[in-house]
């Protein structure tokens, strides 16, 4: 028994097919910063294996950070507004404090009180 196509094969002419008239514009995170991101992710998921990534005053930076990673994967097709792209930018910078903190305390072993005595020196100056 063969089976039949419920519908006859169709060829349709190249010239037949038109290109898409409306091609994405300018993304409000490019592909770049995305492949940036899915390495830092990587790299996120690598330190919270160390031990003392399990620290309970670690616990709410952890969340926050992943919350961060969370939203820019969720923002990577949405199309690019200004308003939009300076929120981003103040987040990016707040991953990255909180990504320093994450650091220093898990791999050098600095104490949270020290790092945030520590900005507010820089803050100072």
């Amino acid at each position: 028994m063969s089976f039949r196509r419920p519908f006859p094969k169709v060829k349709i002419p190249i010239e037949d097919v038109s290109e898409p008239t409306d091609p994405l514009g300018k993304l409000l995170v490019s592909e770049e910063e995305i492949h940036d991101f899915q390495g830092k992710k990587k790299c996120f998921q690598t330190l919270l294996a160390h031990p003392r990534a399990k620290d309970d005053v670690l616990q709410q930076p952890i969340g926050i950070l992943s919350d961060y990673f969370t939203a820019i994967f969720q923002l990577q097709n949405r199309p690019y507004n200004e308003e939009a792209r300076i929120q981003l930018e103040r987040s990016l910078k707040r991953m990255a404090l909180l990504e320093d903190l994450l650091i220093r305390v898990i791999v050098s072993n600095e104490s949270v009180e020290h790092i945030v005595a520590d900005r507010k020196q820089r803050d100072i100056e």
